[in-house]
């Protein structure tokens, strides 16, 4: 399991965004997925994938950085993001993104996260709640997002409810 900085994955350095999270108002974090068509198991692969979703998110979608905080693969191998204590751009409103954390599962319809995925998710919750002690929840990102969505997928959704990332 390996740690990739932005500069590890190519990521651009991105435009100033909203800025830190505030301790006091973090309630928790959300779990994303990408629904992608189909896995991606190879590293550079990933990596290649990483810096399209950021054109997009900066292009497409003119926001300022790739919207999440971190993204895990199957191997367990963690991407940062925007990093753990910076605003995420993924959880649908200005409110929300101030009280929940975003990491993005990189999982395609019908995978299972395997169990180096889950041991890096429980680590980097653990590492969020020692940033912000209020953060508590765990929660799909439809579970917060205004209007609702299919995020994170069945698997994942299945992981929240049996408590096994708490």
């Amino acid at each position: 399991m390996t740690r990739f900085t932005r500069s590890d994955w190519g990521a651009s350095p991105g435009d100033p965004g909203p800025g830190r999270l505030d301790p006091r108002q973090v309630r928790g974090i959300a779990l994303h997925w990408p629904a992608m068509t189909r896995p991606l198991r190879d590293v550079e692969q990933i990596k290649a994938t990483m810096r399209a979703w950021q054109i997009l998110h900066m292009e497409d979608r003119g926001w300022s950085d790739f919207a999440y905080q971190e993204a895990i693969d199957q191997h367990g191998n963690v991407y940062v993001g925007r990093g753990l204590r910076v605003q995420s751009g993924a959880n649908g409103d200005e409110t929300t993104n101030e009280r929940y954390g975003a990491l993005l599962l990189i999982l395609a319809p019908g995978e299972e996260p395997t169990p180096e995925m889950v041991k890096a998710v429980k680590r980097r919750i653990r590492r969020h709640r020692e940033l912000f002690p209020r953060s508590r929840e765990i929660v799909g990102h439809g579970d917060i997002r205004p209007g609702g969505t299919e995020c994170p997928g069945p698997a994942v959704r299945k992981l929240i409810r049996s408590g096994v990332l708490s």
